[in-house]
């Protein structure tokens, strides 16, 4: 058997309107040494069916509904190839050469980590958004994670499975922001990765809504009380900035909906307490870390008092 490039993990659940699509878009890819692992979450739709007949695809179905993280782990672990390359079943890649171009420089400069740019397709309006924050790279080279320092984006990279192995980095159980936990825990390791600007992979958006219960709620926040961890433990200010950001502005939004006074006071306290505010002075101003103090006490009091 030729030896396995890349292992791209597809977890899919209720996609039957694009799963061709974005299956045609890694059978199509111009590296032909790959496997496309492809873990069905339970669909209810005709997404199974639609899956396109090629050697190269493995199908596992699912008897209990376990969410794209959990399947992505379970994807790691079968996966035969020298590196993970994750795709959504709503998503493609949008440049035949997108596996090939990563890999060959994985492999001729021996980086575990290696990515390019992501652009998001509304498939309501059809617009394309090549320039969302922390998604794009403006020129080829090493770049440090400490000089980078965003959460998002994990699929635009592939990753050395060995890397993975070695370091037990895999995606927590939580069904919200499980990604950018992976990714941080993923690049904090690697310290350094390789970038190209190429547009190597689409996010499609616009097509799907979030019906947000206590228990999703209880997942990001959790999610995002990690990488609080994660950056206050790194010394990196920015990410701290963006995840304390994030927590104020869910928690604004969804921490009175847990409806659980016990629940409320402990999502809240976890990630207050994995603020570090002195970290946050080394890259912000004074004026905006007293304004997040403000709006820190602004959630507090919207969902604490009647």
């Amino acid at each position: 058997m030729n030896r396995i490039l890349v292992s791209v993990i597809v977890p899919v659940y209720n996609c039957d309107q694009f799963i061709e699509s974005c299956l045609k878009s890694v059978t199509n890819q111009t590296l032909r040494e790959i496997e496309i692992i492809v873990l069905d979450d339970c669909s209810t739709d005709d997404t199974l069916k639609n899956i396109p007949s090629d050697p190269r695809i493995k199908i596992i179905r699912g008897d209990i509904k376990k969410g794209s993280g959990i399947l992505r782990n379970e994807g790691i672990a079968l996966a035969r190839g020298t590196y993970i390359a994750f795709l959504d079943g709503d998503d493609f890649y949008p440049d035949l050469y997108s596996l090939e171009k990563l890999t060959h420089i994985a492999e001729s400069k021996n980086y575990n980590i290696v990515g390019g740019s992501l652009f998001i397709f509304n498939s309501d309006t059809g617009e394309l958004n090549y320039h969302s924050p922390g998604q794009f790279f403006n020129k080829e080279g090493p770049i440090r994670y400490i000089d980078y320092q965003h959460d998002g984006g994990f699929y635009r990279f592939i990753y050395k499975k060995d890397f993975l192995e070695r370091n037990e980095i895999r995606f927590p159980s939580f069904r919200r922001m499980q990604d950018p936990v992976f990714f941080v825990k993923a690049m904090t390791k690697a310290k350094i990765f390789y970038a190209v600007p190429d547009y190597i992979y689409a996010y499609r958006k616009g097509h799907k809504t979030i019906a947000w219960n206590p228990s999703l709620i209880s997942e990001k926040l959790s999610s995002i009380s990690l990488i609080l961890k994660i950056s206050k433990e790194q010394n990196l200010c920015h990410l701290h900035y963006l995840m304390t950001k994030n927590f104020i502005n869910f928690s604004n939004n969804h921490l009175s909906d847990l409806r659980n006074f016990k629940n409320q006071i402990r999502l809240y306290m976890s990630a207050f307490r994995n603020i570090d505010f002195k970290l946050l002075e080394e890259g912000w101003t004074h004026d905006k870390i007293s304004y997040l103090r403000l709006k820190l006490l602004g959630v507090l009091l919207k969902s604490f008092l009647p």
